[in-house]
């Protein structure tokens, strides 16, 4: 999806929530509170910066009518309670955060406080918002931007870029609960002829070097990875896996996410999907104060295929 056209969505959402209640007497501007489970300058840059810009162009500016306290747990999923206890003390109108680790985190700490995920996995975010997506019953709503089978979709589509190749990668955190069953649940994938799916784990930074040395000892095509913060997201793994895609000559495709991703196919990935235009627009009237149930987790509808025409050469070659 377009930066733009997502995060303005994502703002009208969040201010449509608790944010318009106002009353005639003076009172102490609203507070947002962010919980940012990456580092400061990716955040800063791909989410947090864009959705305040949408807030402020919906009429909300820091200092002015609302203020914004942002915590950064700077990749280490350790830190996350602590400073969503933090964020819960000082009472804001809305909890805005990325990631189902930090989605879930966060709703531990609070039962009240409205929580505006983007993005998050299907099967997490929906059990967090209470079991449906169109009528959430607790304080969590948000974005769905991947799922096994947009993923599934996704490796299939990499399989055409890269068609030479028999034996593909899936690079996964073994730690993440929605990735445990990959590659077995990827059936649309599994189902080609000729190809196989071989699960790569990594967990980040720490054990990337070890998960790219595995994929070459298996002798990988093409490499997909999976949506997860540590992996996709982190742009430190990023470069370390798309030097091997270059210097392997193999394909490397990231699954549908948010302008973080975006960019990966500029730096060599064959091919980056994206969503647009996900569900129906929120009120934003500020004057307005929506409930859970007026703010259905919003679904993927239209995909945005990215080609990168110098790797799909390269992995073709």
């Amino acid at each position: 999806m377009r930066r733009r056209e997502f995060i303005t969505l994502l703002g009208a959402a969040t201010v449509a929530w608790p944010l318009g209640a106002r009353s005639q007497v003076q009172e102490p501007r609203p507070l947002i509170a962010i919980l940012s489970p990456a580092r400061r300058l990716g955040q800063l840059e791909n989410i947090n910066g864009p959705f305040k810009q949408a807030l402020a162009g919906l009429g909300w500016e820091p200092g002015r009518n609302i203020d914004i306290v942002e915590r950064f747990a700077d990749g280490d999923a350790s830190r996350l309670p602590v400073l969503a206890a933090e964020l819960v003390s000082l009472k804001p109108r809305v909890l805005f955060t990325n990631t189902s680790h930090a989605a879930t985190v966060a709703a531990e700490a609070t039962r009240t406080i409205p929580i505006v995920v983007v993005p998050a996995a299907g099967e997490a975010l929906t059990a967090l918002a209470g079991g449906s997506i169109a009528r959430p019953t607790t304080n969590v709503t948000g974005f769905v931007l991947t799922a096994p089978e947009t993923e599934d979709k996704c490796i299939t589509l990499l399989m055409e870029a890269v068609p030479s190749a028999n034996r593909i990668g899936v690079l996964v955190n073994p730690d993440s609960p929605e990735q445990q069953n990959y590659p077995a649940v990827l059936k649309d994938a599994r189902s080609v002829p000729r190809k196989t799916l071989i699960r790569i784990e990594c967990r980040g930074r720490s054990d990337i070097d070890a998960a790219l040395a595995k994929a070459a000892a298996e002798q990988i095509g093409a490499l997909f990875i999976a949506d997860e913060a540590h992996i996709a997201g982190d742009p430190d793994v990023r470069r370390r896996v798309l030097a091997l895609a270059a210097n392997a000559r193999s394909g490397c495709s990231l699954a549908p996410e948010l302008c973080t991703r975006r960019r990966a196919y500029r730096d060599g990935c064959v091919d980056s999907g994206h969503c647009r235009g996900c569900g129906r627009g929120c009120r934003q009237d500020p004057a307005g104060c929506a409930t859970p149930v007026e703010l259905p987790v919003q679904l993927p509808t239209v995909f945005t295929i990215i080609i990168n025409l110098k790797a799909a050469k390269l992995g073709s070659s």
